[in-house]
């Protein structure tokens, strides 16, 4: 048994398309940062500009939970995390440093990037609470269901992570700027365009997901994951004296 667990440990590769969705994540998340300060109107709903990239971020963390496993989404969210806080203090005080007179629109730069690093405290209470809640519930599901119904478990779980998020974030972020009832409408509004992005995408996500398996040959089950959403690294652990880590199951 030990020389079988060592042999499956050793046949790890690095695989080919992590960095790729890392940087499509980073992106979509810093988008939504700079976006957040612009409230958008369309017919009666009342949305951030942010909430028209940010559902991407969940999609990218569905694909690679269900195809790496439990880790690397919660890696994503650190590193989106940091990036963001990093993101923040840069354009703040590059946006605060003195001007030359000819130009006059310094203060709009002000205006658009001040409230970043408030966005980036609610992120990271949102995204902590209502992202990990997410790809958890994925990858727990996925287990009991035996790697079966993506798309079902995948929408699931969006839907408590969303509600989750929807309500920290909102409630951080516009307390106290937008009325009660206006702050109400735009989290009702901001949760079921969230949750019509996630059926929307499911399906191409789905796919996504049937091609990293077959190109990647992983399909990986976090049947002895350490889910404690403070660990950073990639590394597994192995209990005791073995860990049972089941690749390329048949869907």
């Amino acid at each position: 048994m030990r020389k079988e667990v060592f042999d499956a440990l050793t046949r790890k590769k690095q695989y080919k398309y992590p960095y790729l969705l890392l940087g499509l994540y980073l992106t979509f998340l810093l988008s939504t940062v700079c976006l957040a300060s612009r409230i958008t109107q369309i017919g009666s709903m009342l949305e951030p500009g942010g909430i028209f990239v940010f559902p991407l971020t969940f999609s990218i963390c569905d694909i690679v939970g269900e195809v790496y496993g439990y880790a690397y989404p919660r890696l994503f969210i650190w590193i989106g995390v940091l990036a963001e806080f990093l993101f923040s203090l840069v354009v703040i005080i590059v946006s605060h440093l003195p001007a030359p007179e000819f130009f006059t629109q310094a203060s709009a730069y002000e205006i658009v990037f001040d409230p970043t690093l408030r966005y980036v405290g609610s992120g990271l209470v949102g995204l902590l609470i209502g992202e990990l809640t997410n790809v958890y519930l994925l990858s727990k599901w996925k287990i009991f269901l035996k790697g079966k119904f993506f798309i079902m478990r995948s929408l699931l779980s969006t839907a408590l992570g969303q509600a989750l998020l929807t309500i920290v974030v909102d409630m951080l972020n516009y307390f106290g700027k937008l009325t009660e009832h206006h702050l109400g409408w735009m989290m009702i509004c901001g949760y079921l365009w969230k949750m019509s992005c996630a059926v929307l995408m499911v399906f191409p996500a789905w796919l996504v997901v049937k091609y990293l398996k077959n190109v990647e040959q992983v399909d990986h089950y976090d049947i002895h994951t350490n889910f404690n959403p403070f660990i950073f690294g990639l590394h597994e652990e192995i209990p005791n004296d073995y860990k049972l880590n089941i690749e390329s199951v048949p869907q």
